[in-house]
């Protein structure tokens, strides 16, 4: 949660009334926890008929913004393509672009009912549901002229890879991870194409009785290849759950998605490991929290570049 964020003016709450819910009263607001990259707060209004609506308003902060000044348009209009393709993701109902600073730019989105879950006890299936899931989102297709504003996924890495390599405030095993991704990476992107959720995790699902009832936050969605989302959710998994957790959830990927080539899998891993040990310390965890996170996700990146080195 950017801290630069504020609440919600009255000018904003009316506008959204204006916009969502016409006539309604506002009844319930809760500023939602967990949001890193956005301020996320829950809205519920009466209508005048009697009946409610529920809303999440999500407040970008200056990390996305500086990225992307139009985050709110562009994730409302993938939003709005995604339920056309029958996928589990908010209705995007209202989206303002403010004036480049945090709060300002926001986007109002219907409510998925149920709950995130990030650690143990899993549902049943919990791995395979999730890869099922991924599935779906990668086989849209990418050609679709509508998604021509989403970024390049391969050039946003190479960017990155190089930006690294060239840092002087990272440590030496860092550095040797971003040098082992420099001397492999592909100079031209790799097939398969498909469309990223980016930020593809279990913290982004919504759960209800046992199944998959909605993938949400997608302001990182980009065009690129499967497996950094597929590298992504299994880092993740292994931090949560350990290896076997992950490999369930790949083993089922590779099944349902037999081309997503899982020789370049080593590469993604080792890429979105050395990713996120680097944005760790925005994420305001307590020392020995921190400490511990860096050390799991360094054994993960540590046995990629080991598998990489080795094939």
């Amino acid at each position: 949660m950017d801290p630069k964020v504020q609440p919600l003016s009255q000018y904003d709450i009316d506008s959204i009334i204006r916009g969502v819910a016409p006539g309604g009263q506002l009844v319930a607001a809760d500023r939602l926890e967990g949001g890193v990259s956005a301020t996320v707060t829950y809205l519920e209004f009466e209508l005048p008929d009697g009946t409610s609506r529920r809303v999440i308003v999500r407040q970008y902060g200056l990390f996305d913004l500086a990225g992307n000044p139009g985050v709110a348009m562009h994730e409302e209009a993938l939003l709005e393509i995604l339920v056309q393709q029958g996928l589990p993701v908010p209705e995007p109902l209202l989206s303002e672009t403010g004036f480049g600073e945090a709060g300002w730019t926001w986007l109002v989105a219907g409510f998925i009912e149920g709950t995130t879950i990030t650690e143990p006890p899993f549902p049943e299936r919990f791995a395979e549901q999730i890869a099922e899931t991924l599935t779906s989102i990668h086989a849209v297709d990418p050609t679709l002229s509508d998604l021509a504003f989403l970024p390049d996924g391969h050039d946003q890495a190479a960017m990155q890879i190089e930006a690294n390599v060239q840092s002087s405030h990272l440590s030496t095993d860092e550095h040797g991870y971003w040098h082992a991704l420099e001397t492999r990476w592909p100079s031209a992107p790799a097939e398969p194409r498909s469309l990223l959720h980016g930020d593809f995790w279990p913290g982004n699902l919504i759960w209800k009785d046992g199944k998959i009832a909605g993938v949400i936050d997608w302001e990182d969605a980009r065009l690129g290849h499967p497996l950094e989302d597929v590298a992504n959710c299994r880092l993740e998994l292994y931090l949560s759950g350990g290896a076997e957790l992950a490999d369930a959830f790949s083993d089922t990927y590779g099944r349902l998605r037999s081309d997503a080539g899982y020789d370049r899998l080593r590469l993604w891993e080792l890429y979105v490991a050395a990713r996120l040990n680097g944005r760790i310390a925005r994420w305001g965890l307590e020392p020995g929290e921190e400490a511990a996170m860096r050390q799991r996700v360094e054994a993960f990146a540590s046995e990629a570049l080991r598998q990489l080195t080795a094939s």
